[in-house]
């Protein structure tokens, strides 16, 4: 069984791609929350779901990674409603977190977050001293 474990790999501060082998079966919570920047992931296992930037596992509830954005407008990476789990590794200024998210891994961010009050990206915000938004989604609106 292969496994992606992250501190296995030697990554400097900045690596242009990391190819995910087809035998990869398992990428470890927290494999990438040690890596600086990735900028580009190329995945050949079918285990695995690589889409608008995000590294997912297969059935789209752990968020393994986002890919460092292209364009300057897309500083914000939106974290897709269903994903349980924030397992590391964020190359953007800001996450938009819902609140299907229950678990965030290590120290992922020191940017801006923006979630729904009370949801557990607010209060792992708040623990960091991350900046944080609460949003009113219901009303696109943002709490103050």
């Amino acid at each position: 069984k292969e496994v992606f474990c992250g501190e296995t790999y030697a990554f400097g501060n900045e690596i242009s791609e990391l190819v995910l082998p087809e035998s990869l079966e398992e990428i470890e919570l927290g494999a990438f929350t040690s890596n600086d920047l990735i900028n580009k992931i190329t995945c050949k296992s079918k285990n695995f779901i690589l889409k608008n930037g995000g590294l997912y596992s297969l059935d789209g509830k752990i968020l393994h990674y986002t890919v460092k954005p292209t364009l300057i407008e897309e500083e914000i990476f939106e974290v897709p409603d269903g994903v349980e789990i924030i397992s590391g590794g964020n190359n953007y200024y800001g996450l938009i977190i819902p609140s299907s998210v229950k678990k965030i891994c290590g120290e992922i961010y020191n940017g801006s977050i923006y979630a729904p009050k009370n949801s557990y990206a607010i209060k792992y915000a708040k623990q960091r001293d991350i900046d944080f938004y609460e949003v009113d989604y219901d009303n696109a609106t943002y709490i103050s």
